[in-house]
């Protein structure tokens, strides 16, 4: 009698806990309460990579002609969600393209961090030179720009005359390595920056005083900083969105 029991509870939870998943009452809310659940529930910081590289896939030969742009991330979730979630994601998200042929990825610019690699001057030009060529003008909507550095002969003067043109960002991030980049996020920065770097960022930070100057306050230094990408758990990924 009492085995019976326990399987009739057993069987109001599951029933139960079904109904608080579906929770078909949603559609009933407010719309004011429904599009602040979807806010909510959007993503927060995420890392954008644009990686450059002579082949088209994993099993692709070489291409002969440059390197090109890739970037393999899409659109949120709750972008497939309904109608109403749709429109809230793109209140946010910008649909771009990293190159010619590739899939539509979305960005939110003023939360992502896009992230490319430089290894040397042809990459910095590549950098450029595709990003010129994203959908809705991507270059001027970037904000945070993650640069990874494994080449102890990146030319940041250049690499910086190009984002002092071509583009508007808030924060520059330059990381030494990119260990656990697809699970990972950006550390707390360093204080004890490493000398090749620290010289790196005077010299950026020189560089863009000047051109500060020179644009009699038509264009702002964006803010300098150094870290280190670190493979985390993503319970502890900060939502920036929704300040948690």
């Amino acid at each position: 009698m009492a085995s019976e029991h326990t399987e009739q509870v057993a069987g109001l939870a599951a029933m139960e806990d079904r109904k608080l998943q579906t929770f078909a009452c949603f559609p009933e809310l407010p719309t004011e309460l429904r599009l602040a659940i979807w806010e909510l529930a959007l993503p927060g910081e995420r890392i954008i990579e644009w990686s450059y590289r002579t082949y088209d896939g994993p099993n692709s030969e070489p291409r002969k002609d440059t390197y090109f742009a890739v970037a393999d991330e899409r659109a949120p979730p709750l972008f497939f969600v309904s109608k109403e979630a749709k429109s809230v994601v793109e209140k946010h998200y910008k649909p771009i393209r990293a190159s010619k042929g590739i899939s539509t990825i979305w960005c939110d610019f003023e939360v992502d961090l896009v992230l490319v690699w430089v290894h040397a001057y042809y990459h910095v030009y590549n950098m450029v030179e595709n990003l010129s060529h994203m959908h809705q003008n991507a270059m001027q909507l970037i904000r945070k720009l993650v640069v990874c550095r494994e080449d102890q002969h990146t030319m940041w003067r250049r690499l910086f005359e190009h984002i002092s043109k071509d583009l508007s960002l808030k924060e520059l991030m330059i990381t030494k390595n990119s260990t656990g980049l697809r699970l990972g996020m950006i550390s707390g920065f360093d204080e004890e920056t490493p000398m090749e770097i620290k010289a790196d960022l005077e010299e950026i930070s020189k560089i863009s005083k000047a051109v500060e100057e020179q644009s009699n306050g038509t264009w702002k230094a964006p803010l300098l900083r150094f870290g280190t990408m670190i493979e985390a758990d993503p319970r502890l990924k900060v939502n920036t969105r929704n300040g948690q």
